[in-house]
């Protein structure tokens, strides 16, 4: 089962996360709790805000929309920054 806190969906949440990323929604995990990374994975269709609040990914994806909605390079973008 996921914890909401550790950036792992609900096993409840996941379809409908898979389905809106599958339609081009940039869809972001991030942790909520006091820390921890969320490591990328290559083969999903998620962006991983690995060691981001979910406060500060939520900016930083605001920010990234600005210039693509392709996932690959928002992940390069959480990557980076």
């Amino acid at each position: 089962d996921g914890f909401a806190y550790s950036g792992v969906p609900y096993r409840d949440q996941l379809p409908s996360l898979e389905r809106a990323a599958a339609e081009g929604v940039a869809v972001v995990l991030a942790s909520r709790g006091r820390g921890g990374r969320i490591p990328v994975v290559d083969d999903d269709a998620f962006v991983r805000g690995d060691n981001l609040s979910a406060q500060k990914a939520r900016v930083l994806l605001s920010v990234a929309l600005t210039t693509t909605t392709d996932r690959e390079k928002i992940q390069r973008i959480f990557s980076e920054y």
